[in-house]
């Protein structure tokens, strides 16, 4: 009951507003009428000096509209006289710049417009001198002054109902299309049309035809959008004789396109509408104001980011832009969002120039989808995120280099803004998650099956990558062809988890794409060999991509796999690590060069080894190093893999490099050493090594 009373007693009182409204109205009309009529009867004949001042006060049609002209008659000593005639509207007049003024004898009422606009008509003999923003009247009491400065500040607030309203957008924009006519300014006509579309989103066309006196004609077309433009930036614009109400776009952007005698210029930020009165302009300037503020933009809607795609595909097509046509074409795979455009641009010549791009969608930034305008054309560019160069591009079906941008046109401001919009919607619908895994073989099998051939226009790379899950080893095989034919086999062996995962990025050089592939640390120990000879170890190699979606799940499939192929060995008794040290410590062949090592030890003292290794070079020359040592005597901490070119050891050192280590070449006693290196086949057995050094050492102690 109270919520219903309440409602009922607010309903009552807007009813009431609504009531008294006219009457409130009628009564500034009223009060508007008898203040001018006052103020007519006020100002009048004064004498300055020798000067006479014959002053009147008329109102120009209905006196309510507050429109006025002030005619000043001044006759001089001599008898000449010279008449002003001023035209105003009291609601442009700021009512706090009405002041007395004294300059000799003389006592005036000083006014100007708001803002010192020029909107005050000054005519001499029925002509058009200029627009003016400040008026004078000349009175002959100081008292009488200060009654014309009240009464002038108590009427300036009514005049203001003068003013045209519309009740809604097409109210304005029909006024506007039957008001916006012809213009006479000297010796030149101007024919002006305003037009507006409203099945094209009120798009407005607004022509001028200047007809000079000698006959000479140009038409100008101005097209336009009403959501381009704001209320605020619509005014007054008067230059000498011209008045006009000018339009100036939303931050000034260059969204109005100007076509001059047929050619398409280049695009503008404003536009002026002449009018040949005040009155006209003041009502030009409202209806503008009125259309922008009822308007309400639409904009294309879609309920998946499958038919934004199909609407964008049916969208982006040829464009005329200046003196070139532009050819375009979009086409999308709505299941992985990989995205082909090709540009044709023709030129006035006819010369045509061809692009092809690739890309996924869902590495385009929307941040840098913008409208630009550039003289005659407008584009926006599609842009990838953080500007990497992930777009692979194609010229005349050559393959290029790749690109982190290129742009496409649009004909027109409404389409270019809805192509935009649309492109935003979709990429926010849309993400870039890419192929996912269930446990580490599911990764392998992955990696394996998707490292495919690739191209980067001067060779051809021919890739495959095999996976021992049982240790975590890896090779992986380039085989890499130039454009002439010349080949060269890559092989790279490696342990996954050694990799460093943290560098892994997309990396693009001209044409090439590629993931580098890097051991931690940057250890050289991936072992390089090269048609089949055995080079230096390497710390890092690359993989190549012509697809960057692709390459990014390469670099998430390793990510995934890296910190669970760790393999290390598990030691409990002193007997298990020196067996499998015995073991695993071997002959080694490296180009040019063998070693055959083994390591021997007496079952009753487990702790004291002798390590034998005998290196053959190329040359078939033998050297034989026997060395017999402790494992408690060794520094544990020192233990490390060391890479030098194609040898690959684990270097190990006494605890305070004491010369504890008896050694022999070719069967004779050397000087007590303190370090020897055991050469290993790779970095798991260089670690695995030092592992086992490292628990003897604490069982020997």
């Amino acid at each position: 009951m109270k919520f219903a009373l309440k409602k009922f007693v607010l309903l009552q009182i807007i009813c009431l507003v609504w009531a008294i409204l006219p009457l409130i109205t009628s009564a500034q009309e009223t009060q508007l009428t008898a203040n001018i009529e006052w103020l007519m009867t006020k100002i009048g004949k004064v004498d300055v000096d020798k000067n006479s001042y014959e002053q009147n006060l008329e109102h120009l049609e209905d006196i309510a509209t507050g429109m006025l002209r002030l005619i000043v008659s001044k006759t001089d000593s001599k008898g000449k006289t010279g008449t002003e005639v001023f035209e105003f509207h009291l609601s442009d007049i700021d009512k706090n710049t009405i002041v007395r003024k004294v300059s000799g004898k003389m006592l005036t009422v000083n006014m100007t417009t708001t803002n010192q606009q020029k909107l005050v008509q000054l005519k001499k003999a029925g002509v058009l001198q200029n627009y003016v923003s400040d008026i004078q009247i000349v009175v002959g009491d100081t008292d009488v002054a200060q009654e014309i400065i009240d009464k002038l500040k108590e009427t300036i607030p009514l005049s203001r109902s003068g003013q045209m309203q519309w009740a809604n957008l097409t109210e304005a924009l029909d006024w506007l299309a039957e008001n916006v006519g012809t213009i006479s300014l000297g010796t030149t006509e101007y024919v002006q049309n305003f037009i507006y579309d409203q099945e094209q989103d009120h798009k407005i066309s607004f022509s001028t035809q200047e007809v000079s006196s000698k006959g000479n004609v140009t038409n100008n077309l101005y097209e336009f959008y009403l959501s381009d433009l704001t209320e605020n930036a619509i005014n007054f614009q008067i230059q000498g004789k011209e008045l006009s109400a000018k339009i100036v776009t939303k931050g000034s952007r260059k969204y109005i396109k100007y076509t001059s005698n047929g050619e398409v210029k280049n695009y503008t930020n404003n536009v002026k509408i002449l009018a040949h009165n005040l009155e006209l302009a003041r009502n030009i300037i409202n209806a503008l104001r009125e259309s922008v503020k009822y308007y309400d933009p639409k904009d294309v809607s879609f309920t998946s980011a499958e038919q934004g795609m199909i609407w964008l595909a049916e969208k982006i097509s040829t464009v005329e832009s200046g003196k070139r046509r532009i050819n375009q074409s979009i086409d999308f795979n709505t299941k992985n969002f990989y995205t082909t455009v090709n540009i044709q641009n023709i030129d006035e010549k006819g010369s045509i120039k061809e692009n092809q791009y690739e890309f996924y969608l869902y590495d385009i930034d929307e941040n840098a989808l913008n409208l630009e305008v550039s003289g005659t054309e407008l584009s926006t560019q599609l842009r990838v995120k953080a500007k990497k160069k992930y777009i692979k591009t194609y010229q005349k079906k050559a393959l290029g280099n790749y690109t982190s941008l290129f742009e496409i046109a649009f004909g027109d401001i409404r389409m270019g803004r809805q192509i935009i919009s649309t492109l935003k919607y979709v990429l926010a619908e849309i993400s870039g998650e890419g192929a996912g895994w269930g446990n580490l073989s599911s990764a392998y099998s992955w990696m394996h099956e998707n490292l495919v051939n690739a191209t980067d226009g001067k060779y051809q790379y021919e890739q495959k990558i095999e996976f021992n899950e049982a240790n975590g080893n890896t090779i992986y095989q380039l085989d890499k062809t130039e454009s002439k034919g010349n080949n060269v086999e890559n092989n790279y062996n490696f342990y996954l988890y050694e990799i460093n995962t943290s560098d892994l990025n997309i990396e693009v050089t001209g044409s090439k794409m590629f993931v580098n592939i890097a051991v931690n640390a940057k250890k050289k120990f991936v072992k390089y060999t090269k048609n089949g000879i055995q080079q230096n170890f390497v710390n890092d190699f690359d993989m190549y991509f012509e697809d960057v979606g692709k390459a990014k799940d390469m670099i998430a499939a390793l990510k995934y796999a890296v910190p669970q192929a760790e393999k290390t060995i598990s030691l409990n008794t002193k007997e298990e690590a020196i067996n499998w040290l015995v073991e695993n410590i071997e002959k080694i062949k490296i180009t040019g060069s063998a070693f055959d090592q083994k390591l021997e030890y007496n079952t009753d003292e487990v702790c004291k080894v002798t390590y034998t290794n005998i290196e053959s070079d190329e040359k078939g020359k033998n050297t034989e190093r026997i060395y017999e040592f402790n494992f408690g005597n060794l520094n544990d901490r020192l233990l490390e893999v060391k890479v030098t070119g194609k040898k690959m050891t684990v270097d190990i050192m006494t605890s305070g490099k004491q010369k504890l280590i008896k050694n022999y070449k070719d069967g004779e006693l050397q000087n007590y050493g303190y370090a020897l290196e055991i050469v290993v086949a790779d970095s798991r057995k260089g670690k695995n090594v030092i592992s086992a050094l490292q628990f003897l050492k604490k069982k020997c102690e």
